[in-house]
Formats: structure tokens, C-alpha cells, sequence
């Protein structure tokens, strides 16, 4: 047991007692139609403000709680939901979970009252997803979430907290927009609406969506400029960054990570494995009220990343290797040589994670350029996406890549991107389409296509999966070389692989 772990004793006698401490002041003085200020903080001390706050009167410092003489009912306590104050938890309950637990981590991800949620009233699984209205992979996981809120109504709840990234433009306000509707009671309609139009999320659109859905749009209006709510969606975002979140969607089930938009069989794996669990603590004695804290006390209160980096360290470098994917990438090679042919598999890959907007980057493709001259079809160079988020216009410039690329352009346009930093506005990337003599109606299409957003995320998952942080970053077979090295640095490193020599092959 860590240093933070509860040391609450276990019931005395009744459920009711041993929550009159933690949850039934509130209840009670709910009943009573008192107004109290106390709520209990999230982990981390990432509590945000909220409108009833920024409306509250002041309490004064030395007035005194009034003392109440009954505790509460279970019924009452049951009407409140499942209790959300991990450190109230009892030990017994916790002690019996790790040794039910298989060795699998969870993490402390945990939520408060203001957090909006669906599904059950009292979930035996809880999924606290971080999201963003504008990632193509969201939308896609809110598929699968809803399909799973579909088969477990009434034992999954979910969870959101707003994680709008920043290269997202229209992200951050409509994380706004679901919590002003939330501030009204809207917010699954809200949540619905904006995963279902995706392509609507400036200023007037959540507007005319706040109208539509029948909202109080003077009032929506209002709490979306409001500090209390921006505050809140920066509180969500620190929180994720606190427990690991870099990318979205990123969801925990019962404290349990989970990355990316999986596959509905991946996800609902998860959480038939929490159900059993549940169903095992509900089965020693654990009241279903009791069964979030439970797992949140039992949960490491880290981020899962840094956990995870500990238990299988990253060493990236000329001396390891990595497995790199290169089958959907576009390659690029030299001529071939004598005696050998163009379409012969190349025996050396070099895949670049690059961002066209990189000053550095642009440096390396001479470099790139004259190993291609030097080795011939014996390499083949491949380019992955990742523009960095201090360069605002890089994100265009990928997408005209891409755009190019579906029509067997990438390498002609790779070159004219960075032959031409300075030109990034639509009309400047269309240009260089026509230069290439495009079809321009599918290039401006599928610059506007969400799929292709979709493939540069896709990229930057994968880059720094393998442990990129910054651009250029290469990978010789696997072998990472990092900045805009000198030719004779990606020679050294070719030469071996030529040779058969290098580290030994990675492991899938």
C-alpha cells in the first residue's frame, strides 16, 4: 500500500453512518434546502470553477457548519449516484480488490459532480473519456461508446472530460458549447450534435445548434464567453496532460487505459472484464455506491505514460531498432543499377517523420536527395506527417501533401511544399496542384475530407509512438537518426544495414 492510499476504518454498523462524514451533509442539507460550498476536489487539485462559484456569496471565515442530528438514508444516498470521493473509501473494499486483480494497473482518472456523463444512474463500469469535437477518431469512438451504452444501459456510465488539441481550431469552442448545454440540461443533445456535424463548429453554428435544440440561446450565449466555463475546459485538458493524455480520444475503463478508437470487440473486452470484477467486489459485501471509489483507491495516482515508461523503456537510436510500418506509404527511390531492377524490393527503408514548415527539415531533403543518387534502388524513402503545433500553417501543407498523394503526386508536391515555406493560404497550395496538373474539383475535395486529418493524426500517433518529439527524425530500418544530420551520418548507418550488420532485428 503506497503513502497515498486511504485509511478510512471499515462500517461500523450501517452504510448510512459510514457516510455521513463523506457524502451525507450534502444530501441531507439538499433535503433540507440549505446551501452549502463544499464539494469534494478531484485528484490532482484540478478542481475548476463553476458558474454556481462565480455566483456564490463569499463564505466567511470562522462561521461554523451547521450540526446535523441524523444521518441519511441509504435510500437517499443511493438517489445521489455512486459515491465519488476515492479517499472515503473503505480499506476492506480496496484490499479485496488487489487481490482479485490480475496484475493489470489502473490509474486515477477520476471526475465530479459538475462532470457531464450517460448511461447508468449506478454503473458498475465507469469510462472517463478525454475528447475532441473536431478529431475524426472521437467521432469514431463515440460510435463504439454508444453502441456499448446500447448493450450495458444499466451498468455503464461514461464520462467526458474536454481534451480539445490544440491544432483544433474549432475544438476548444465547441468543448464550450457542450458545457453550456450541460449548464442547461442539454448536454447529450449538445454531445450528439456536434460528433454529428463536424464540420459545423464556428461561432454562428453552435449558436443556431443552441437555437435548434431549443436551448436558452441569450443564456448560451452567455456562459460560452463566460470564465468559469474556459476555466473548466482547462482544468479537463491539465488534468488529461497530469494522467497521460497527448492525444485524443483517450478513455480509462474503471481506471483501465484504453487509446485510441478501438474496435468495438477491443473495447467491450474491457469492460465485460470490469463487469466481472465488479460483479466479484458485489459478491464480497462492496454496496454498488461503493464500487467507483473502490477503484480509484486501488488506482496509482500517476500518469499511466510515465508508468508505462518506466516498465518498458523506450531506447531509441542508431544502436536499437524499432519496427517502423511502411506497407500504406508512398515510397521514393533512386535508379536502379546495373544488372538490377526498379521494382526489386529495396534492402534499406528510410521513413522520415517531418513537418514542412521545419526550417531543419528543409535542410534534410538535399540530403535525402544525394543518398538517392548515391545508393540507387537499394533505398527507398517513405514520409510520415508531423507537423509540430508551433507551426500554425504546416497543417494545410499536409494536407495538400496528401491530397497530392491520392493522386500519385506526394513526392512532386513534397518538393514544391518545401521549395515554397512561405506559401500555405488555399489559393497558394491550390496553385501548386495546378502545377502539377491535378484534378483540382478531388485535390479541393479532399483537402476538406476529415479522412485526411484523419491520416495526418494517424501519423503523428505513429511517430511518436517510436518516440519522436521533434522533426526531422528518421528511421534506417528501423534505426533512428535524429535532426538534419549530415549525409555521411545516414551513410555510416546504410553501409551496415548493405553489410547485414546493426542490431539485431526488433521485435513486433
Amino acid at each position: 500500500m503506497g503513502p497515498d492510499r486511504p485509511t478510512a476504518t471499515p462500517l461500523a454498523t450501517s452504510l448510512a453512518t459510514r457516510l455521513a462524514a463523506a457524502l451525507g451533509l450534502l444530501a441531507l442539507l439538499t433535503l433540507l434546502g440549505a446551501s452549502v460550498a463544499c464539494r469534494p476536489q478531484p485528484s490532482a487539485d484540478l478542481d475548476a470553477a463553476t458558474k454556481a462559484d462565480a455566483e456564490a456569496e463569499p463564505v466567511l471565515r470562522g462561521q461554523q457548519a451547521p450540526v446535523i442530528a441524523e444521518p441519511p438514508t441509504d435510500a437517499q444516498i443511493r438517489a445521489q449516484g455512486p459515491l465519488l470521493e476515492w479517499d472515503a473509501a473503505d480499506l476492506d473494499h480496496v484490499r479485496t480488490l488487489e487481490s482479485l486483480d490480475d496484475g493489470e494497473p489502473r490509474y486515477r482518472v477520476d471526475y465530479d459532480r459538475e462532470h457531464p456523463w450517460l448511461g447508468a444512474a449506478l454503473p458498475q463500469v465507469t469510462i472517463v473519456v478525454f475528447t475532441d469535437y473536431q478529431c475524426p477518431y472521437c467521432s469514431r469512438w463515440e460510435q463504439t461508446v454508444r453502441e456499448l451504452l446500447t448493450r450495458y444501459p444499466d451498468r455503464l456510465r461514461v464520462v467526458y472530460r474536454q481534451f480539445p488539441l490544440a491544432f483544433h481550431k474549432q475544438a476548444e469552442p465547441a468543448a464550450r458549447a457542450a458545457l453550456a448545454a450541460h449548464a442547461q440540461g442539454r448536454f447529450p443533445d449538445m454531445h450528439a450534435r456536434l460528433f454529428d456535424n463536424q464540420r459545423q463548429l464556428t461561432r454562428a453554428d453552435l449558436e443556431r445548434h443552441a437555437a435548434d435544440l431549443g436551448l436558452d440561446v441569450q443564456r448560451f450565449q452567455a456562459d460560452l464567453d463566460a470564465p468559469w466555463l474556459a476555466d473548466r475546459v482547462q482544468a479537463d485538458m491539465a488534468f488529461g496532460q497530469s494522467r497521460g493524455a497527448r492525444g485524443t480520444p483517450m478513455s480509462f475503463i474503471n481506471g483501465r487505459p484504453l487509446s485510441g478508437a478501438q474496435p468495438i470487440d477491443a473495447a467491450e473486452e474491457l469492460v465485460l472484464e470490469e463487469l466481472r470484477r465488479a460483479e466479484q467486489l458485489l459478491g464480497s459485501g462492496v454496496p454498488p455506491e461503493w464500487l467507483w471509489v473502490t477503484f480509484m483507491a486501488a488506482a496509482k495516482d500517476e500518469a499511466w505514460s510515465q508508468a508505462r515508461a518506466r516498465s518498458n523503456p523506450p531506447k531509441p537510436g542508431p544502436d536499437t531498432r524499432q519496427v517502423v510500418a511502411t506497407a500504406k506509404l508512398t515510397p521514393r527511390r533512386g535508379a536502379a543499377k546495373k544488372g538490377q531492377r526498379a521494382k526489386d524490393p529495396a534492402k534499406v527503408e528510410l521513413v522520415m517523420c517531418g513537418d514542412f514548415d521545419c526550417p531543419f527539415c528543409k535542410r534534410s531533403t538535399a540530403t535525402l536527395t544525394a543518398l538517392e543518387a548515391r545508393y540507387g534502388s537499394d533505398l527507398a524513402v517513405f514520409f510520415r506527417h508531423f507537423p509540430l503545433p508551433m507551426h500554425k500553417d504546416a497543417r494545410p501543407a499536409h494536407r495538400a501533401a496528401i491530397a497530392a498523394d491520392n493522386q500519385g503526386q506526394l513526392w512532386a508536391m513534397f518538393e514544391l511544399l518545401y521549395a515554397e515555406p512561405k506559401q500555405r493560404s488555399q489559393a497558394e497550395l491550390e496553385a501548386m496542384a495546378k502545377q502539377l496538373q491535378l484534378d483540382m474539383k478531388r485535390f479541393r475535395k479532399d483537402m476538406a475530407d476529415p479522412d485526411t486529418d484523419a491520416r495526418i493524426d494517424a501519423d503523428i500517433k505513429t511517430c511518436s509512438g517510436l518516440g519522436v518529439s521533434g522533426t526531422p527524425t528518421f528511421f534506417i530500418n528501423g534505426r533512428l537518426l535524429s535532426g538534419a544530420q549530415p549525409e555521411a551520418s545516414f551513410a555510416t548507418v546504410i553501409d551496415e544495414e548493405l553489410a547485414g550488420k546493426g542490431p539485431p532485428p526488433a521485435k513486433p
